[in-house]
């Protein structure tokens, strides 16, 4: 029972991830609870501070998605799909030239290393593995599965899960 009490403390992206849902809620029940929105920016303004990751309730997250606690996170994409896995220290945001912004989308089963960047409108296609600090400004290929490195980001000639160990057995 305690265990599960302390559980927000031992994995503060949970907490984010709450609010990220009550966010979702409000905002699809209209202009019929104003109060709850009032609560949700407070709580989504003292989660982000608190945690370190940032997931605002218009980016859409499929089932299945881990996101790795303890480290800071800024998850502004359009879509992460489902079965994905986000290391710490990623950004998933907006960037570029004023007439060229835009937020990336991710397919499924996509593992984002930590210290990952991915801005702009680009899209990262489903099984896309992107190593530790790699930085992606420009749409990737879809090859099944695949690995990406550097910055910018160049294909990985050997296999995918030698990126990031962590994820040797999934898929």
């Amino acid at each position: 029972m305690i265990s599960r009490l302390l559980l927000p403390l031992r994995q503060p992206a949970l907490l984010a991830l709450w609010t990220y849902r009550y966010g979702r809620w409000v905002h699809y029940q209209g202009k019929r609870r104003r109060l709850h929105a009032v609560l949700y920016r407070v709580l989504f303004e003292l989660v982000r501070h608190a945690t370190g990751v940032l997931i605002p309730r218009w980016t859409e997250i499929g089932e299945n998605v881990w996101i790795e606690s303890h480290h800071p996170a800024i998850l502004c994409g359009h879509r992460i799909g489902r079965d994905s896995f986000v290391f710490g220290g990623v950004t998933l945001g907006v960037a570029g030239p004023k007439d060229a912004r835009g937020v990336p989308s991710a397919g499924e089963r996509v593992v984002f290393g930590p210290g990952t960047l991915c801005v702009g409108p680009v899209e990262v296609p489903s099984g896309s593995v992107l190593a530790p600090n790699a930085v992606v400004i420009r749409s990737l290929p879809a090859k099944g599965r695949a690995g990406w490195i550097g910055s910018p980001v160049q294909e990985y000639a050997g296999a995918p899960e030698a990126l990031v160990p962590a994820i040797g057995g999934s898929s």
